[in-house]
Order: structure tokens, then C-alpha cells, then sequence
């Protein structure tokens, strides 16, 4: 049920219909903590929070954005900690912090390919950012930002997502 309430609210974002959105991802929210599925509450949680920064509520988004991030370090599922470092690189961006942001997604990245799998939820949003980073940054610095972040210790990693 989680699932088709979450399809619902990607695809109600799609067209702008950002209630009804909010709505669908509260419900399978509300049935994934009912559940105790980790996994689920981060995804749902993660969703609330592009959905919040669609609405540009920068509180609500970091609010949940966080708690999808504790979800998925609870969870230990790779996809789900990469979606969260992902959110966490937006907001850092949001936030004008370009180098935390570029190496959250160097961790996401190395995150996501440990993941069984590996679908990119936020896609769009995560190319915009990076298109934001080359920008501010430039392509080299910024891959060497995203490589050094790759390479960091998940510890490290854990860390700097929960700094911002």
C-alpha cells in the first residue's frame, strides 16, 4: 500500500499537484512507520523534503531531510543513505556550502554503487545541483571535491551530512 501511495505522490509532483503529493507521502509515511520500515520512512521522508523545498520552506525541508537521514543510517540499506546524502548536498548548496555539498555527492555516489538498488529518486534535482556546482566551482575542482568525498571514511561521511 506504502508503495502505491508513494507513486502517487512522484507522480502528482510531476505535475505540480503539490498537495495531493504531500498527501500520498504523509500516507505511506504514516504506513511505513506503522510497518517499522526504515527504508520507507527515508524514502518518504526524503520526499517531503524536495517536496518542501519545492514549496521553498527551507525549515520543513531541512526537518525532514534529517529524518530521512536518520532513517536510512538506521536502515543500513546503501540506496537509502546515498538518497540522503543527496539530500543533504542540496541543502548544503541551499546553504552556499558548494565544497560539503560536492563531496556529499562523491559520498552518495560511492554510496549508491554499493546499493542492490539503485534508483535514483530525486534525479533532477540532484543533475541541477551539480550543474549549480560545476558552475560556482568548475568541472576539475569540482570532481576533485566529489572524488574526495568518495573516498571518505563512511564515519566522516556520516558526520559531515549530519554538520549541516
Amino acid at each position: 500500500m506504502a508503495s502505491a501511495y508513494t507513486r502517487v505522490g512522484k507522480r502528482a509532483r510531476a505535475h505540480r499537484q503539490l498537495a495531493r503529493a504531500e498527501s500520498a507521502h504523509r500516507a505511506a509515511l504514516d504506513w511505513y512507520r506503522a510497518a517499522g520500515l526504515s527504508e520507507g520512512v527515508a524514502l518518504s521522508e526524503s520526499s517531503l523534503g524536495f517536496l518542501a523545498l519545492d514549496r521553498h520552506d527551507d525549515a520543513s525541508a531541512t526537518r525532514h531531510h534529517r529524518a530521512a537521514f536518520d532513517a536510512a543510517v538506521e536502515s543500513k540499506d546503501d540506496a537509502c543513505v546515498a538518497l540522503a546524502l543527496e539530500g543533504a548536498a542540496v541543502l548544503a548548496t541551499r546553504a552556499g556550502d558548494s565544497v560539503r555539498a560536492a563531496q556529499l555527492l562523491g559520498a552518495a555516489r560511492t554510496s549508491r554503487a554499493g546499493a542492490v538498488v539503485s534508483t535514483a529518486t530525486h534525479r533532477g534535482e540532484i543533475d541541477d545541483v551539480e550543474e549549480r556546482l560545476q558552475s560556482e566551482l568548475g568541472t576539475e575542482h569540482l570532481a576533485r571535491l566529489m572524488e574526495l568525498g568518495a573516498r571518505l571514511e563512511r564515519r566522516a561521511v556520516l558526520a559531515m551530512a549530519r554538520s549541516g
